[in-house]
């Protein structure tokens, strides 16, 4: 199937978008608990603000992450991220569930260390929904500091475990090849 790009827009506008927000609200409705996060990514001049939020689904699905819109703004302050977070929340009507905010590390979205101050993000959103919420962080960063905290405690050394892993596969050529090969199986680069 081949169409203009006018065409092409006006599917993906006019048909897909709505049935995916639809197919977001229907999952949503039986949700009791969600989390919502936004971040700033520069096009050109362009500023776009992805809007997603996540959710654990109880029917056996596991943890969810949905990309609710994907919005361009004029500029990156907090209360026009705010205005724009809670805006996506009303319309997917989860303002009630929104339980916490997560965001990268930054002075705009938390503020200093300790999350005071009452000219951020996490703290306008939580006046603007009335309500305690729960200040996340950057998954990203979540996860780097407890494997980085992880390995400071762990009662083993994990450079010589790295060590013994290389004199393992680099001491015979046979343990080499079948390396090389998972690694081309699997997609990655053997270096």
């Amino acid at each position: 199937m081949t169409c203009s790009r006018t065409k092409a827009t006006a599917i993906v506008t006019g048909v897909l978008s709505p049935h995916s927000s639809m197919k977001i609200i229907d999952d949503l409705k039986s949700i009791s608990c969600v989390s919502v996060s936004c971040d700033a990514s520069n096009h050109g001049a362009t500023k776009l603000i992805p809007v997603l939020v996540q959710y654990f689904d109880y029917r056996g699905e596991g943890i969810k992450s949905k990309i609710l819109d994907i919005e361009t703004v004029s500029d990156q302050t907090a209360a026009t991220l705010v205005s724009l977070v809670s805006d996506q929340l009303q319309k997917y009507k989860i303002t009630e569930k929104c339980i916490a905010f997560s965001g990268d590390n930054c002075i705009k979205n938390f503020g200093d260390r300790e999350r005071a101050g009452t000219n951020n993000m996490f703290f306008k959103l939580k006046q603007k929904l009335g309500k305690v919420i729960i200040g996340i962080g950057c998954p990203a960063h979540v996860l780097n500091n407890a494997v980085h905290h992880g390995c400071d405690i762990l009662p083993i050394e994990v450079e010589l475990i790295i060590v013994k892993i290389y004199n393992h596969f680099s001491t015979y050529t046979v343990r080499t090849e079948k390396l090389r090969q998972f690694c081309n199986d699997n997609g990655m680069e053997y270096t």
